[in-house]
């Protein structure tokens, strides 16, 4: 399992509960304090809400997997959480909430050849 560790802009890190070791670093445009976060229940996953959309990203490598869209009026979502281990949620102020389905962007993105690569811990 991950931890996130931040010190303030542009300082974020990932840490290995385990043992903890430092993981992978992040992309730099993704490490805002400010931005919503949430871990898959496996720990693989690591879910970055930053301006309209939200990055998935492998917890072993620090590698965005995946950039989905929120809507462009969605200035206003402050968190986003797994449901599960297939579904992600972005969550707004007015009370909606969208729910992307994981399980089948996964079976879309490898139809296409776009799979990412899952990595043990």
């Amino acid at each position: 399992m991950w931890v996130l560790v931040g010190e303030g802009r542009d300082k974020l890190e990932l840490w290995r509960t385990a043992n903890w070791e430092r993981g992978p670093s992040l992309p730099r445009h993704l490490q805002n304090p400010y931005n919503a976060v949430a871990f898959s229940p496996d720990g693989r996953l690591l879910a970055i809400r930053e301006a309209n959309q939200v990055s998935l990203i492998n917890t072993t490598t620090g590698t965005v997997v995946s950039n989905l869209t929120l809507p462009t009026d969605s200035d206003h979502s402050v968190d986003v959480c797994f449901v599960g281990a297939e579904r992600l949620a972005a969550i707004f102020l007015d009370g909606s909430v969208l729910i992307w389905n994981l399980a089948e962007l996964r079976k879309e993105l490898h139809a296409m050849g776009l799979d990412w690569v899952e990595t043990s811990q």
